[in-house]
């Protein structure tokens, strides 16, 4: 009786740590598609594109995040096809270029230019956050990010 006792506490031990290991993982992943999907409605793009996340990163300030990126991939045809909604929509502005080292060094690594610089940026308002959307050079991946 006293093994039987003893190896549910070691397997209900097991299934806790299993749960909590679970819980953070889960919670420490990056909401990348929030980001683009928020650009998406606030640009209203009607085309439901499906990127695939390259590379993740953020800046936190002192209290909370204040810039975070996503770097997607997506074919070719999804690509023209973003590169004309962008160029088309009035409500991608200006062009801004916000200086990340992480995100600097990938574009550089990559031989990449960014080709949409003067036409990248959308707001709700101007004292929301400000989002930047980046056009790579190599025609099938793009950037995203946000600023607070």
């Amino acid at each position: 009786m006293i093994k039987c006792s003893k190896f549910k506490v070691q397997s209900f031990s097991f299934i806790v740590v299993m749960v909590l290991t679970s819980i953070t993982f889960i919670g420490c992943q990056p909401n990348s598609d929030r980001v683009f999907n928020k650009v998406k409605q606030l640009a209203g793009f009607e085309k439901n594109y499906k990127p695939e996340l390259i590379q993740y990163g953020k800046e936190e300030g002192v209290m909370e995040t204040i810039f975070e990126y996503s770097i997607f991939t997506i074919d070719s045809l999804s690509f023209k096809e973003l590169e004309k909604s962008i160029n088309s929509n009035s409500k991608i502005t200006k062009g801004k270029y916000y200086l990340n080292i992480e995100l600097d060094n990938y574009i550089i690594e990559n031989n990449l230019k960014i080709l949409n610089l003067n036409n990248s940026v959308i707001y709700e308002n101007l004292f929301d956050e400000i989002y930047q959307v980046y056009l790579l050079s190599d025609r099938k991946s793009f950037v995203v990010c946000r600023i607070d």
